[in-house]
């Protein structure tokens, strides 16, 4: 066993012919290792009742003592309430329980090229606290199927007479290896313990004790019931162990030394022999004629001629299995073979009680195992009851087994059954709060988007998404009423941002949380128009289009552009049908429409706009002479609902009211044949020019000058003619009750003689 074990470690092979002779194996003898550079493994610094060495090839056991030197061959054994310290050459301090036997050897090389030292515990208790140091790489340990590691920490090893190995780990690290697969190394870290039975590695536990060398009485695995010898004279049956014998009989010949674990030798001239595979003496001669002897315990028998072989003490054991009863999961009872279901309203794993008891026939329940999909659970075990908690994620269901072992070493039967996890949990909720800039609680049709409504270039939505019990996982925005999904950044709070085309986008959204439960649909898509434009473009377009329309005189078209709640303060277009009427006036009263204008600015505030510009009903001609605010809604698309100016272009009444008179020149000769051009301009109310063809009408105090002109565009012209007499002239000009008048000078055809 040490040596297929040291075969695991680096440099071994290429030493190994100069470390070991003549190694012989036979029966559960231990290796004896010989080499002529001998050098001491440890120090024996302490003993405590019967600890006895057996020395290289030696036949007999010897008291062990302090400060003895033990090295690589000897074996150490303990017999009950006894112990030995023993400090190796690398400041390594170990504590050999009661009733255990340990073997010493030393690998020449190990990986770092120093030697590692090595023992085998064939069965008992072993405390060890490791330090790096001295000449020694680590100490390696073999017992049962496993070995054992470490360079430094604190550990305590158990092996039972079964093959069956505990180790704890208190601080530090351990490495163990099956023997049956020495290439997979198992880390065992602090605070951690595994069990071996056979070569088969457990999966590592949890331990809470702490390292105390000094407490006889710890134990990691459950114990074997040892043989007392009893009244004097009582018969000790004894099985026969793996003596390496080709039939199962064990024949010694010669004198028989027989050595029992109170340190007891008894020697014994007969011959035994057993056809049936035991051995039967009186324990009258070997049992110490003291007050204790009711205490000594018999757990090895080795008979020694030329060979050496050991056997156990066999026990009239109890053989009724453990029960288990009782079992439930989360409160819910649960039978052999059944199953339980757990239902949750919540997400992530779930914590499951599992819980039982357990009666033992033959002893005491020593300990329980439980496992869930093959994983080791920790289990709490308390008198007749036990407890075991295990984390549940899926909705796979789990088998769960679990069984008890009794102080006589008997197992229960498996008691399995299945554990399903059901989860109830509300689907997650999603809303869109935003719409670029527009709160999605306010749109009610279709939501209009521009280009300066982005935000750097791209179009926002932003959202919320919440769920009960569960953690929602990702947010999707779709914008084709959910033909496709793309995914939003952020939860719970979401956004979603993209490079908007001009068109029309339905906006959708859902949310899923984190077993994947998808929130329902938005029964109803957000409808969002995007448009590349500005929303002040939109704005100038519409109010170029209503001004084109009235240069056209097309009333139809403007009247598109003109909210129904259109109103003003102004005669005549207070109300759109009043400006409708105005509109249609002016238009049948003149051939074209003249219209100057120059827009000085454009302000969108929300839903509402305006428009300020000047303008000048001139065909011709720079600079303007009026200045206008149209102002404008949107219902969504953009509306005229009033205007503010005094002299506004809309308003036509037809009435002259405003007659204006002016002459090509003012001074004329007064010779019957001077004239100058006289030009009339006619308004109504409103400031507009009156109908084509209107009638004026013209006199003069003196000269000549047509009675009667009809306008065009609002003007007219006629020419004056002088008459003979100096002196001024008032031409007058009227259309109903408005009219004009203004003076001219005639001036003597000669000038006057100058006096005698």
């Amino acid at each position: 066993m040490i040596l297929a074990a040291l075969a695991l470690w680096p440099g071994f092979a290429a030493h190994a012919q100069d470390a070991f002779t003549d190694v012989t194996v036979r029966g559960t003898a231990v290796v004896r290792f010989e080499n002529s550079r001998e050098k001491p493994l440890g120090i024996v610094t302490d003993t405590q009742g019967d600890v006895f060495v057996l020395r290289g090839a030696d036949a007999l056991w010897q008291p062990a003592v302090g400060g003895m030197a033990l090295v690589r061959g000897d074996q150490l054994r303990t017999g009950a309430r006894s112990g030995a310290l023993i400090d190796l050459r690398d400041g390594t301090a170990l504590k050999l329980g009661p009733v255990s036997l340990l073997a010493f050897d030393e690998t020449a090389q190990g990986q770092k090229g120093a030697a590692s030292g090595v023992a085998a515990m064939e069965h008992g208790k072993l405390w060890a606290s490791v330090s790096p140091g001295g000449d020694l790489e680590r100490v390696i340990i073999q017992s049962g199927g496993a070995v054992f590691d470490t360079e430094q920490g604190a550990v305590f090893i158990e092996a039972d007479r079964q093959n069956n190995v505990c180790v704890d780990v208190f601080s530090g690290s351990l490495n163990a290896r099956s023997m049956a697969d020495p290439a997979a190394v198992l880390v065992l870290e602090s605070n951690q313990r595994m069990v071996v039975e056979g070569a088969a590695l457990g999966a590592p536990g949890a331990i809470s004790a702490s390292f105390n060398q000094s407490d006889d009485a710890y134990t990691c695995l459950s114990q074997t019931v040892q043989k007392d010898a009893g009244a004097a004279g009582a018969a000790l049956v004894f099985s026969i162990g793996d003596s390496g014998a080709a039939e199962a009989e064990i024949v010694v010949l010669g004198t028989a030394l027989v050595i029992f674990s109170s340190g007891q030798q008894q020697a014994d001239t007969q011959t035994y022999t057993s056809s049936e595979g035991a051995l039967v003496f009186t324990a009258e001669a070997a049992v110490p004629d003291t007050a204790e002897a009711e205490a000594v315990v018999y757990e090895d028998v080795v008979i020694t001629t030329s060979t050496m072989v050991t056997f156990k003490a066999e026990e009239q054991a109890c053989t009724t299995a453990p029960a288990i009863s009782s079992v439930s999961v989360s409160g819910q009872a649960v039978s052999q073979g059944g199953s339980a279901v757990v239902t949750v309203d919540t997400c992530g794993a779930v914590t499951m009680n599992i819980e039982g008891e357990a009666s033992a026939a033959c002893g005491e329940v020593s300990s329980m195992t439980v496992t869930a999909g093959g994983e080791s659970l920790s289990v709490e075990l308390g008198g007749a009851s036990w407890a075991a908690t295990m984390d549940v994620e899926s909705s796979t269901p789990v088998t769960v087994t679990a069984a008890a072992k009794d102080s006589s070493g008997n197992q229960s039967e498996s008691f399995s059954f299945t554990v399903e996890l059901r989860r109830e949990v509300a689907a997650p909720t999603v809303e869109i709060l935003k719409v670029a800039h527009l709160d999605a609680a306010d749109i009610t049709g279709v939501a209009e988007v521009y280009r300066d409504n982005l935000e750097s270039g791209r179009f926002v939505v932003t959202g919320a998404a919440a769920s009960e019990n569960c953690t929602v996982k990702t947010v999707e925005v779709s914008l084709d009423n959910g033909a496709s999904w793309v995914k939003a950044q952020d939860t719970p709070n979401w956004n979603y941002s993209f490079s908007p085309a001009q068109g029309v986008y339905q906006i959708v959204a859902r949310a899923a949380d984190e077993l994947g439960t998808v929130s329902e649909d938005m029964i109803q898509p957000i409808e969002a128009a995007y448009y590349s434009k500005t929303q002040e473009d939109t704005l100038r377009e519409v109010f170029e289009a209503m001004l084109q329309a009235y240069k056209n005189k097309d009333t139809s078209t403007f009247s598109g552009y003109t909210s129904s709640a259109y109103s003003s303060n102004y005669d005549s277009i207070e109300d759109k049908t009043n400006l409708e009427n105005s509109l249609d006036n002016k238009f049948a009263a003149f051939a074209t429409i003249a219209l100057r204008y120059k827009i000085n600015d454009i302000i969108i505030s929300g839903d509402d706009g305006r428009v300020t510009f000047q303008w000048d009903a001139s065909s011709s001609g720079t600079g303007y002479s009026q200045f206008a605010v149209f102002i404008f809604t949107r219902e969504p698309d953009w509306k005229f609902v009033t205007v503010r100016d005094d002299n506004t272009f809309l308003r036509y009444t037809s009435i002259a009211d405003i007659v204006t008179i002016s002459a090509g020149k003012t001074t004329l000769v007064a010779d019957e044949a001077d004239n100058t051009t006289i030009t009339v301009t006619v308004k109504d109310s409103a400031g507009n020019p009156v109908a084509d063809g209107t009638e004026v009408t013209f006199s003069a105090s003196s000269g000549d000058i047509v009675s009667t002109s009809t306008t065009m565009t609002g003007k007219t012209t006629v020419t004056y003619t002088a008459g003979n007499v100096p002196g001024t002239v008032t031409v007058t000009a009227a259309v109903g009750a408005a009219q004009a008048s203004l003076t001219l000078t005639l001036q003597p055809e000669h000038a006057p003689l100058p006096p005698d």
